[in-house]
């Protein structure tokens, strides 16, 4: 094609692009699209990149990549499009090629292969032959676009002619691109400004819609809320504020409202907020408040920021969470005392069992009374020791159901009567007043089903209460009787009696008429002991006309412990293992006659003496220091799974407990003879059986 005839197609490519440049002035994506189309299509250029400048973000975007050449046959062919070109983003400050034509505004040539061309889409291989153009488009000064293209090494000069000649319709494509931008950026702003409008147009139907949900809740919560000015008078106020301070009050400042406690120190919060304008949350305690209820306040800040001329005023009664919470601290010392009383009462416990065990045993063998007397007055001191070890240990651990045994309703009546005397008598008399105590206990009464420890604890808290129901004297009766199958104990007082307004509910928790809290027994634990021994009480009583308190509990109808000659003949091998001397020294001798015992000071030592089918039954404590006691059952478990494994410890192990998985029986320190024997039996029996 000779050069006149090139240069008319050029033109008139120029021309049909031009018009459709001007086609499309407002819209960038179309105004591309055509360019891209006419220089392809007309054959201005073989391949075209089209990528935008952005000065603000200081980067350049490949948004277009076309080509009509057919590299394997060296012809013009359809346009297609180059995807892995699309979105390729360069910093203006980048060394790539495209960077380098959009910073510079100037025409950059690449020949062949170029080190700032972007290895992601050229390879040198690819370029052997080849001349690639990078073209900027200019306006007011700066690029706005650069454009790409390639052609063979043979095309060069004609390909410069080209650039050079399309120069003009390029700075026309400059100016389309710069007011499609403009035309973009006003409709944007349109868009926003109507969904700003929109947006606001909203916003005040939430406020409408808001306010009146806020007139309708604040109307209905406890709250007291009031909206008020900088000096604390009140504009509005739900119902709750108007109940409590009184309709008169409701212009009043909330300073001087009797009913929200102290108002010198919400007034200083309140200066303060409208001072600083920031919101202020606070709490006055009972203390402090002239009306003695604790209440939690929050004033916000309503308004301009520099404007703060309302706030919302909220003031939240917090007596019930501030008792939670006192509640919550006495918990956790009472969690601590726990602790402490665990370890204390497992080491008397070990000591006890080192003198009750012996002394048992010592008892069967004296024949003289005097030594007899001896040994049984030292046997209920131990006894003793050992309940007042128990009962330090519930007070101070959560109530767990003890396993039922035959209690002796005379002793224990009368061991509660011994205990409380202090009170019915000797306090009495330094008070100026006589209490009277009255026992009528049947000579027959049989044992009951229950728990001797809880049964002493059940009278004692009665025989209390009766003593604080006579602040002037008067008498105190117990009697205890066979019913059919139950026993009634009565615990009778002829003190101020029980108000009927308040007999429904003096089982309830926490339930008290005295100024001291959680001094007592408490009678809902009482009744709630009495219902794990299938028993129950009744309680009569008028005010003015004392009270009667009547505990039906169910016969003990068990067969008697077992005694040491009905386990004589059982031949047993028996292994103990705690890391107390006398504690091992006790339970062999205890087991003289009965068993062959070998006794082992730590679980190392008893792995060390232990080898299958070398021992019956293992006696083993919890808290060794090398070794735990459930964790030493498991490998003797695992070494012979015949053993019978009994839990012998002072520590309190509730059911449930994992510690006792590994068990077959569980006994607590210190226990009797007859309680070992019949633990043995039952081991015995259980190994035998598994033979």
């Amino acid at each position: 094609m000779g050069k006149k005839a090139e240069n008319t197609r050029l033109l008139e490519s120029m021309h049909q692009i031009s018009l459709s440049v001007l086609d499309t002035p407002s819209d960038v994506d179309k105004l591309l699209d055509d360019l891209a189309e006419k220089v392809l299509l007309l054959g201005v250029f073989r391949s075209l990149m089209i990528a935008l400048v952005d000065w603000s973000l200081e980067e350049v975007r490949v948004v277009r990549s076309f080509s009509r050449w057919n590299q394997k046959l060296g012809i013009l062919d359809k346009i297609e499009l180059v995807p892995h070109s699309l979105d390729l983003v360069y910093s203006l400050d980048d060394e790539n090629i495209t960077a380098v034509a959009a910073k510079s505004g100037r025409l950059q040539v690449i020949e062949e292969w170029d080190e700032r061309l972007d290895s992601r889409v050229d390879k040198p291989s690819y370029r052997r032959g080849q001349m690639a153009y990078f073209i900027p488009i200019m306006h007011g000064g700066r690029s706005v676009a650069v454009l790409a293209t390639a052609s063979l090494l043979a095309e060069k000069e004609a390909t410069l002619r080209r650039i050079e000649r399309l120069q003009p319709l390029l700075d026309q494509v400059g100016m389309a691109l710069v007011q499609a931008r403009l035309f973009a950026e006003f409709n944007k702003s349109n868009e926003d400004l109507r969904k700003e409008i929109a947006r606001r147009q909203e916003v005040e139907e939430e406020l409408r819609l808001s306010e009146s949900k806020w007139r309708l809740l604040s109307a209905h919560i406890p709250d007291f809320v009031a909206v008020i000015d900088a000096d604390g008078c009140v504009l509005s106020a739900n119902r709750p504020f108007d109940a409590a301070v009184g309709e008169e009050q409701v212009c009043e400042s909330v300073c001087q409202c009797e009913g929200l406690g102290n108002g010198p120190l919400i007034k200083g919060w309140i200066d303060l907020v409208f001072g600083t304008g920031e919101d202020a949350h606070f709490e006055i305690s009972t203390a402090d408040s002239s009306d003695g209820v604790s209440r939690e306040f929050s004033i916000i800040a309503l308004g301009e920021e520099s404007e703060k001329t309302r706030a919302i005023f909220i003031a939240r009664d917090i007596s019930l969470r501030k008792l939670g919470e006192q509640q919550l601290v006495r918990l956790d010392r009472l969690r601590v005392q726990s602790e402490l009383t665990a370890g204390v009462s497992h080491n008397l416990n070990n000591i006890l069992t080192g003198v009750l065990l012996p002394a048992q045993m010592l008892k069967r063998a004296l024949k003289n009374e005097r030594e007899i007397r001896d040994i049984d007055d030292v046997i209920k001191s131990a006894q003793r020791a050992r309940d007042l070890v128990e009962r330090l240990r519930r007070s101070t651990s959560q109530p767990q159901v003890e396993p039922l045994q035959s209690v002796c309703v005379k002793s224990a009546i009368e061991d509660a009567v011994l205990m409380t005397k202090p009170h019915w008598q000797d306090k009495a008399h330094r008070r100026g007043i006589d209490i009277e105590l009255k026992l009528n206990i049947s000579a027959d009464i049989p044992p009951i089903c229950g728990e001797e420890n809880g049964l002493r604890e059940i009278v004692a808290s009665l025989l209390l209460n009766a003593c604080d129901a006579l602040p002037s004297g008067g008498r105190i009766a117990v009697e205890g009787h066979a019913v059919g199958d139950e026993v009634c104990i009565c615990v009778s007082d002829t003190g101020v009696g029980i108000d009927a307004a308040i007999q429904p509910y003096i089982f309830d928790p926490f339930f008290t008429t005295k100024n001291i809290v959680g001094a007592g027994f408490g009678l809902s634990t009482l009744r709630a002991m009495i219902a794990q021994w299938n028993g129950r009480v009744e309680v009569k009583s008028a005010s003015g006309a004392g009270a009667y308190f009547m505990l039906y509990l169910p016969v003990w109808d068990s067969a008697e412990l077992v005694n040491a000659t009905d386990v004589a003949g059982l031949d047993m091998r028996v292994l103990v293992v705690d890391d107390e001397e006398l504690v091992c020294d006790s339970l062999r001798r205890v087991l003289v006659g009965v068993a062959r015992v070998e006794t082992a000071a730590s679980g190392y030592e008893a792995l060390e003496a232990f080898a299958p089918n070398r021992f019956d039954v293992a006696l083993i404590d919890l808290a060794m220091p090398d070794m735990a006691g459930d964790r030493l059952a498991r490998e003797l478990r695992r070494l012979d799974s015949r053993i019978a494994l009994v839990l012998l410890t002072g520590l309190e192990v509730p059911e449930g407990d994992m510690r006792r998985a590994p068990f077959d029986e569980f006994l607590q320190k210190p226990c009797s003879p007859e309680e070992i024997f019949a633990s043995l039996t039952r081991m015995t029996e259980l190994y035998r059986g598994s033979e």
